[in-house]
């Protein structure tokens, strides 16, 4: 999802990183980020005592930068349009959040897809 993420060339986000954020001199408050972070995987439809169907749900972490001119809607729009066009949809988007330490606005979107799995 990174690397989909990354190609996409996001309005405004400076970095996409899977997993984890980098720590240490890498680590910055104010450039975009977005953090890529796996939800659930669930296994469905069974035909023969076997699955056929993986769904799997991913989390969106968006770090607005507090020196970035990056625009919380457009970022946010692109990401739904984007994602939907690649087979994914958004389940859980709440409001935004603003860190009280480094007055960094964040928020959280879930995504998920379904793919027939291969034998």
């Amino acid at each position: 999802m990174a690397d989909l993420l990354t190609s996409a060339g996001i309005p405004g986000v400076d970095h996409v990183y899977d997993t984890m954020l980098p720590s240490g001199e890498h680590a910055s408050v104010t450039t975009t980020d977005v953090l890529v972070t796996d939800v659930v995987e669930t296994f469905d439809d069974y035909g023969s005592d076997v699955s056929t169907t993986k769904q799997r749900t991913v989390a969106l972490n968006i770090f607005y930068g507090t020196g970035s001119s990056a625009n919380a809607d457009t970022v946010e729009d692109f990401l739904v349009s984007f994602l939907s066009m690649h087979g994914w949809a958004c389940v859980y988007s709440p409001g935004h959040t603003i860190d009280p330490d480094t007055s960094q606005l964040s928020k959280v979107m879930q995504f998920t897809n379904l793919k027939n799995r291969k034998e």
